[in-house]
């Protein structure tokens, strides 16, 4: 069949849909043409310019198109509302299948179902292989994670095991293969109903071709899994109820592996087994079904019990009763409070373009780049009394310098003499104001903002910035700020010919796949010094516990377990967005996600994957990392005296968590790139990097790197950092505390 016209503006990452899908920036860029004297954050304005195109990696007449700007947002989704309000519905009824009615006769093993090849399980013949309900003890379920819980269930084997069935002659009888695009719409959505249950893609296969065989390139926006709740019940059913008391709800909360959302409890005991149930709520009566009513938003719950005797008992509790019980709220005010926008002002080259986008020449211009960024930690410094020594997170293209101090760029055309004799005469660097040429590289700040408000309401859609204010000095820091990015190897990648692989990989194995050592996530630790006045600008509630007692509780926890996205989770930041009089400003907002899918890692290359990182010049890295056509060679040199830099080519091929965005919201756009993600237990799980839409349905989703990587080789980002520290000897707060 003929496939849709798929046409994509990128900024963050490759995100592909078999419908078609605008991608656009998280990040955002444009060149300043006006006086800056006020210096407001409403002076965003996008310099919009026309962008290529090349043939779709799936015969399509157009494929994504890359702007070559890591951080430009030149095309973002039409009628993006002006606010966005959490997800708080209630409609919390579980999927439906045809498993047991009753919960399972606690005879029968579920660990011991065997499972046959070339069989294929249904739930109407084989009803026990669909299991999921009311399965486990609840100290059982305390001691795993909400992904060991699902993947412990017959129904998520028996999908696993189907699915590999499917694998073999899925593709209307034959092999799936979605590496050459031989499947069609109905092998994609045959691929999504599996999908939907396991929440993840991206490991199955018993080999590396196998692995980039069974691979979706593409964003699957049908496939989202959603957590199961238990079914609700209406006020009528009440009637005759028998209040009880759940003295150890605030344990039960504590320990719960779902989180501490009302929500999160009915997951749990949608999972528990009665007997289980029944000794926790200290009931005599044996327990025949239970329901629950919750509201996210206000921190309220209820669960109705129904017993052999036919009884009904309720229990009914919220945040200010059981105060482990939090509120949607309380996860937006937690990223808030570690989050702030910074206004990255470069000088740089960039070329003139005519109507058809051929370069007519080259101007020095102001550009802006606008990102999120958050704290992660403080390096202890006691020898410096006046700054204080932060490590701070983003994403690496908004960071990205290269195209700013990256000479060899302009090595090329019958104009290059010219070119390169303006770039020496002119050198690129930084700005405060635009009406201000100061030729003195020293004592330009990068400037930053944060929310107007110190305390969001539970109502907060989103909140305004206040003027942007001095953070740190940026030319004696930013070569090297950038402290930590992944950089690891990789293998068994399949590339196109139009894609241009070889500009990328060394060579092919015998399978025709391609290794890199140059694969890593779009995470990027800045370790920079703020002046101490300074600090209150960006982070007032760090600045009031810094150098207290307090302080290490402030910095953020993490978990080195594998994610499930039937975790509810949470990602804000700072995005530039429509106003209701067609402006554009600078608010923080923020999502909900209940449910998404994980692509495990990247095994399709494509270039607009591709993330350039400016760093101070080290040999050994430069000849490692540019050894492909001997490109460490175009660095050996300093480009600007004092200032030797080198450039980093790093393919983001780390885990992607996709967010389930419900309700006609939409997803964050350009400036929230870098926005902090955490799950219902306040743990950080991943960073925002990319926006893409589905223009026929008008869904949207964010891409979110994982800190915890979902492939195989299960790296752990902020593990990875924590080893650095302790192999520089950096003492830092809450990381790497001094022994």
């Amino acid at each position: 069949m003929t496939r849709k016209i798929l046409k994509v503006n990128f900024l963050l990452g490759l995100l592909l849909t078999a419908t078609p899908l605008f991608v656009s920036s998280c990040a955002v860029k444009h060149e300043d043409k006006k006086d800056d004297k006020n210096d407001t954050p409403n002076n965003n304005e996008p310099n919009n310019t026309p962008s290529d195109s090349n043939n779709d990696e799936r015969g399509e007449d157009n494929k994504p198109n890359d702007s070559n700007d890591g951080e430009r947002d030149e095309t973002r989704p039409d009628n993006s509302p002006d606010e966005t309000k959490p997800d708080n519905s209630n409609d919390n009824k579980p999927d439906e299948t045809n498993e047991p009615a009753k919960p399972l006769d606690p005879s029968i093993n579920i660990n011991k179902l065997e499972y046959r090849d070339n069989v294929t399980y249904n739930p109407k013949e084989h009803p026990l292989y669909f299991a999921e309900k009311h399965l486990f003890n609840l100290d059982e379920l305390f001691s795993l994670s909400a992904r060991d819980i699902i993947f412990k269930t017959p129904k998520l084997k028996t999908t696993e095991h189907n699915l590999k069935q499917w694998f073999k002659n899925g593709n209307h009888g034959n092999a799936v293969d979605f590496t050459f695009s031989s499947s069609d719409e109905k092998v994609d959505n045959d691929f999504f109903k599996f999908i939907k249950e396991i929440g993840e893609y991206g490991n199955y296969g018993d080999s590396e071709k196998q692995k980039t065989e069974f691979y979706f390139p593409k964003v699957p926006l049908e496939a989202m899994t959603k957590p199961k709740y238990l079914s609700n019940f209406k006020d009528d059913d009440l009637v005759d109820k028998k209040e009880i008391q759940i003295n150890d709800i605030n344990k039960i909360i504590e320990k719960n592996p779902f989180g501490f959302l009302p929500s999160n409890l009915s997951q749990l005991f949608y999972y528990s087994n009665f007997d289980s149930l029944q000794k926790q709520f200290n009931l005599n009566e044996q327990i025949t079904e239970i329901k629950s009513n919750f509201d996210d938003k206000n921190g309220e719950f209820e669960l109705l019990i129904y017993t052999k005797n036919s009884n009904k008992y309720y229990f009914k509790t919220d945040y200010e009763k059981s105060n482990n019980l939090k509120r949607d709220i309380d996860f937006y005010q937690y990223i808030y409070d570690r989050s702030f926008t910074l206004s990255i002002r470069t000088k740089t080259w960039d070329a003139d373009k005519d109507s058809l986008g051929r370069t007519i020449g080259y101007r020095l211009k102001n550009l802006q780049n606008s990102g999120t960024f958050w704290v992660l930690d403080r390096v202890v410094n006691d020898q410096d009394e006046k700054n204080w020594e932060l490590l701070v997170a983003t994403n690496i293209h908004v960071f990205d310098l290269s195209k700013t101090f990256d000479k060899s760029i302009f090595d090329f055309g019958r104009n290059e003499k010219e070119v390169l004799k303006k770039w020496n005469d002119n050198l690129p660097g930084f700005w405060e104001n635009s009406r201000d040429d100061k030729s003195e590289r020293k004592n330009i700040f990068i400037k930053g903002t944060r929310g107007i408000d110190e305390k969001l309401n539970v109502d907060f859609k989103t909140v305004y910035t206040k003027k942007i204010d001095p953070v740190f000095d940026i030319y004696n820091q930013y070569l090297d700020a950038p402290y930590f990015y992944s950089r690891h190897s990789v293998s068994g990648i399949s590339g196109k010919r139009n894609d241009d692989p070889d500009n990328f990989f060394n060579s092919k194995d015998s399978n025709g796949l391609y290794s890199t050592n140059n694969a890593g996530a779009d995470f990027l630790v800045l370790k920079v010094k703020i002046p101490k006045s300074n600090l209150k600008n960006i982070l007032p509630k760090l600045d009031s516990v810094i150098g207290t007692d307090k302080e290490k509780d402030f910095y953020i926890n993490y978990k080195t377990e594998k994610f499930s996205p039937i975790k509810s989770w949470f990602y804000a930041g700072y995005p530039v967005e429509k106003q209701k009089d067609e402006t554009e400003d600078i608010s923080f907002r923020g999502i909900k996600s209940q449910g998404g899918v994980i692509s495990t890692q990247q095994r399709a290359y494509n270039p607009i994957n591709l993330r350039s990182l400016w760093v101070k010049y080290n040999d050994k890295l430069n000849k490692d990392s540019n050894s492909l056509n001997e490109n460490y060679k175009k660095y050996e040199n300093s480009f600007i005296k004092n200032e030797h830099g080198m450039k980093l080519n790093i393919w983001n091929q780390h885990s992607t968590l996709y967010s389930n965005i419900e309700n006609n919201e939409q997803g964050l756009p350009g400036g929230s790139s870098g926005s902090m993600a955490i799950d219902s237990s306040f743990n950080l799980i991943g960073i925002n990097y990319s926006l893409s839409k589905d223009e026929a349905s008008g869904k949207t989703t964010n891409g979110i790197n994982l800190m915890q990587s979902s492939s195989e080789n299960g790296i752990n980002l902020i593990s990875e950092l924590i080893k650095k520290l302790e192999t520089d000897n950096f003492n830092t707060v809450k990381l790497n505390p001094k022994k």
